[in-house]
């Protein structure tokens, strides 16, 4: 039930509810016209307060620690899932085939306005990170949430613009998308976009099977992910062992693979789970071997 709730920089109601988790809503451009996307309040990614601390953060990680550092989504979301948190996700939809001027107007802003978080974030941490990370869901269980050719005419230059942006501020790192459910079939649009790594690789979701993933797609994009926290990690012990060490046995061979779940450790995951996956990623999970 809700607990308590805010509106954000982007004019979103967060709904917080018990669990730790909240709901957005509200859809501040749900009934906002071309015009009215250039009107609409944005945030100001330049802000100095955004940044401030930051380069101390980054060149002590980087300075005085052995780990791989990863740049987190300098925004609440990427271009799709924001398009639909402002437009209404079933006008948005629908709008994608009727009004596709529309939709192309507010993604292009949306793009605007990520990529100049990704300029003034990556300005600092760009030189130390090895991975940079965005978010844009466009799957669910049982397929696309709408046609990977929708994907192709409609997002994937937008995409390709912030990937252009990560590659020039942080060379060195690698472009990873989140985009959970089943996505096989946008994938070589991912290659195509400019993304390195796919996260998270979510196996009980259709036609998304790690190895025949790996087998098709692992000489062009990473992944990330993979071990199942829907059935897996909340069952027996034996068979979180089982399925970390399968995962990497079928995605670590000739590289590009991060072992991790294949989303966030919920709160209904057993402490004990949660300990095997790491020892047994230990155990199997070594390259250097």
């Amino acid at each position: 039930k809700p607990v308590g709730s805010w509106v954000d920089e982007w004019g979103l109601t967060h709904r917080v509810i018990e669990g730790g988790f909240y709901e957005l809503g509200n859809a501040p451009l749900a009934e906002s016209d071309v015009d009215g996307i250039q009107k609409h309040t944005w945030p100001n990614p330049h802000d100095p307060a955004r940044i401030e601390g930051l380069k101390t953060e980054v060149e002590t990680l980087y300075n005085e620690t052995s780990y791989a550092i990863g740049a987190y989504r300098p925004t609440i979301s990427g271009i799709f899932e924001l398009s639909h948190y402002l437009r209404g996700m079933e006008k948005l939809l629908m709008d994608m085939m009727l009004d596709k001027k529309f939709v192309d107007a507010l993604l292009w802003k949306l793009a605007e306005v990520i990529g100049e978080f990704f300029k003034a974030y990556l300005d600092i941490v760009g030189p130390y990170v090895q991975i940079v990370e965005i978010a844009d869901d466009v799957g669910t269980q049982n397929g696309p949430m709408f046609s990977p050719k929708l994907y192709k005419e409609i997002i994937l230059e937008k995409h390709q613009y912030l990937a252009k942006i990560v590659k020039e501020k942080a060379p060195d790192a690698k472009f990873m998308l989140h985009s959970c459910g089943s996505v096989k079939r946008f994938i070589p649009y991912f290659i195509e976009a400019g993304f390195d790594i796919l996260n998270p690789v979510q196996p009980l979701a259709k036609d998304m099977d790690p190895a025949a993933l790996k087998a098709e797609f692992g000489s062009e994009i990473s992944f990330l992910g993979g071990v199942d926290v829907q059935q897996t990690m909340r069952g027996p012990l034996e068979g979180v062992k089982d399925e970390v060490k399968r995962r990497i046995e079928q995605l670590a061979p000739g590289g590009g693979f991060v072992l991790a779940p294949s989303h966030n450790f919920g709160d209904d995951v057993p402490l004990e789970n949660i300990l095997a996956f790491f020892e047994t990623a230990t155990l199997y999970g070594n390259y250097a071997k």
